[in-house]
């Protein structure tokens, strides 16, 4: 049982993380369609009020972009301080291509920013 938000159905194909792969870890994971809908797999269905800063990171061509900034905007609705941030032109992981790919050490910098202003 995987989300099909646009991001799924739009990118599931030639940019590196497939829904064929999504469906793959999902069934490694979970054995029954119910264990979709825990807070250990979805954080979604758990209580995200009075949490920590967060950072999350997505990319313009991942499959799992619009599940992460949903997240992040029900994150914010329950009244904590979230930073959303979308790579243009990345896909998923782009972040560990640090010595193929520019914008992944600039991710790389405003993660050690956000972490840096949070630990003061």
């Amino acid at each position: 049982m995987l989300d099909l938000s646009p991001s799924v159905v739009e990118f599931s194909e030639g940019y590196f993380l497939t829904f064929e792969q999504m469906s793959w870890f999902g069934r490694q994971y979970f054995k029954d369609p119910k264990d979709y809908l825990h807070p250990y797999a979805s954080p979604l269905f758990a209580d995200l009020s009075n949490l920590p800063p967060a950072l999350i990171i997505t990319a313009e061509y991942d499959p799992l972009r619009d599940q992460g900034e949903t997240y992040a905007n029900i994150l914010k609705s329950k009244g904590n301080l979230v930073t959303c941030i979308r790579y243009q032109g990345m896909i998923h992981g782009f972040i560990n291509l640090i010595d193929l790919v520019e914008t992944s050490k600039v991710a790389i910098y405003n993660i050690a920013g956000a972490i840096r202003r949070h630990l003061k």
